[in-house]
């Protein structure tokens, strides 16, 4: 399946030896191609809240009407920028220039829930709350735009990044169905799969991999926070380490993101990468290697006079993650998987406080 597929290349590793200064992320090349999935389609969409669903553009292809809300930047637009030495304007995320005003209380609310102390960034009690509490939000999103459509409500006016995060939100939150049926209504992908959420595709990866992170943090969208959900959600278990340093390491990067200890969190993930056996695990699977670099972030080095700027280690960190993931099989492997990335980008959003 695609699923594997993508699980299968998160396994391929950085193939490299790995280098870290004392207090900023490692400028680490990865292999390129590495993880390098394709974007095959997949036969059917996920049942997503109508009124909720993303309307966003195809990445590589030019918005055709101003009405249609759309993330209106793609990789290649943003390697032209670059290559005439210009600037690339990227469209708000913040939504706070939108019409429906009902937008930014959906906003708060979800920050509420995914702020420090909150149970749904917590492994442990995921499972007796978290999807109760994702649905309340979820249903509170969608009667609150529901209920303004009768009004002077355009496409123009919607919040994209807003659409996006509570359609990921509904994912998580879903039921699970293992019966046929159910499994062919989510396109094979299986529950909490962004796989046969078609509609979603182009906007998660136009977030992902064209925008800076440094304005999906600042958006106050809590993006990484749900990713982590449907991680928790979906991960598999057989890619844990059972022995020795990366052993080691994986159980204490989760006791930590439990306790929220951000600075411990880099000095973990730095000495993770510097121990042989580290560095060896890491050059042989992706997402060890980039759950320790994405850490870094967490350094009280990032941010400070003396330190590497809070914007040139996001770039950093991003590239590590673009070239490891090119397509939405890809994405998937980082949500199909024991290592919880997105719980460490999440904790960073929190401890950068960019919004």
């Amino acid at each position: 399946s695609a699923a594997a597929a993508s699980a299968s290349k998160m396994e391929q590793g950085l193939g490299v030896a790995i280098s870290i200064p004392a207090a900023s992320p490692s400028p680490l090349p990865l292999p390129q191609g590495a993880a390098a999935g394709g974007r095959g389609a997949v036969a059917s969409a996920a049942a997503l809240p109508p009124a909720l669903a993303p309307a966003v553009a195809p990445r590589n292809q030019q918005h055709q009407e101003d009405s249609e809300p759309q993330l209106r930047v793609s990789a290649a637009q943003i390697r032209v920028a670059q290559a005439r030495g210009g600037a690339v304007s990227y469209p708000d995320l913040t939504c706070k220039d939108v019409a429906s005003r009902e937008w930014l209380e959906i906003k708060r609310l979800a920050q509420l829930e995914f702020s420090l102390g909150s149970p749904l960034i917590k492994a442990s009690q995921m499972a007796s709350t978290g999807r109760a509490r994702l649905q309340a939000l979820v249903d509170k999103a969608e009667n609150a735009i529901k209920a303004v459509r009768g009004l002077s409500f355009s496409p123009v006016d919607e919040c994209s990044m807003g659409r996006l995060c509570m359609s990921l939100m509904a994912l998580a939150a879903a039921p699970d169905d293992n019966s046929p049926a159910g499994i062919v209504a989510a396109g094979g992908g299986g529950a909490g799969s962004v796989l046969p959420a078609l509609a979603m595709h182009s906007p998660l990866l136009t977030v992902l991999l064209d925008m800076p992170w440094r304005l999906v943090l600042a958006s106050g969208w809590p993006l990484f926070g749900i990713l982590a959900q449907l991680n928790l959600r979906r991960a598999r278990h057989d890619d844990a380490p059972l022995s020795g340093q990366p052993a080691m390491y994986f159980i204490s990067l989760g006791a930590g993101l439990e306790r929220q200890e951000a600075y411990s969190l880099a000095t973990l993930g730095a000495e993770f990468l510097r121990s042989v056996e580290g560095r060896a695990h890491a050059s042989t699977h992706v997402l060890p290697g980039l759950c320790a670099l994405a850490s870094q972030l967490l350094s009280p080095e990032v941010g400070t006079r003396g330190g590497m700027p809070t914007d040139t280690a996001l770039k950093q960190v991003q590239g590590f993650y673009r070239q490891a993931v090119q397509g939405i099989e890809d994405v998937q492997g980082t949500l199909d998987t024991a290592w919880p990335l997105y719980r460490v980008l999440h904790l960073v959003s929190l401890t950068l406080e960019l919004g």
